[in-house]
């Protein structure tokens, strides 16, 4: 079995909240607790949630949910700009 990836998803810019188990694609190198990731689907063509990024928070060999999604990702960081419908917008500051 692959690792699974515990995220964190951010609001008002502080990621905070109830955590999301996802499980990596066949090949995927495991991101480290505190990278800054994008989600995208497990062979990498199209992003998940949006684009939005979120916190890893840990990473473990197994999940309690029954089946979690399969995932890859791209790292990320809060000074990229926002991604909404497919158009990358300008972080207000």
């Amino acid at each position: 079995m692959t690792p699974v990836v515990v995220v964190q998803f951010k609001r008002n810019g502080e990621f905070c909240g109830r955590t999301y188990d996802y499980r990596l694609a066949q090949g995927v190198t495991p991101p480290k607790a505190g990278d800054i990731i994008r989600m995208l689907n497990d062979d990498g063509t199209q992003v998940i949630c949006n684009g939005t990024r979120v916190q890893v928070v840990a990473v473990k060999e197994n999940s309690d949910c029954i089946q979690p999604q399969v995932i890859s990702y791209v790292k990320s960081s809060m000074d990229e700009p926002s991604i909404r419908g497919g158009i990358i917008h300008e972080r207000r500051t």
